[in-house]
């Protein structure tokens, strides 16, 4: 898998809070943005707001 998502699209992604334990991210994505293939490892997405997001993964297969 590709990297860190923080590394991979800093201009998305920022860590609100971090330790051993727990990774908190915010994103802040526009319509038809993308992002270059990044990890999360184990996560929970929680949106503020009405979306819908496309996922795609290693194989190419996207997800909604």
């Amino acid at each position: 898998m590709e990297g860190d998502a923080v590394q991979v699209a800093p201009d998305v992604y920022k860590v609100l809070f971090e330790n051993d334990r727990v990774r908190l991210l915010e994103a802040r994505l526009r319509p038809g943005d993308t992002t270059a293939m990044h990890h999360h490892g184990a996560n929970l997405v929680y949106s503020l707001a009405d979306g819908e997001v496309t996922f795609t993964s290693a194989s190419g297969a996207p997800m909604k």
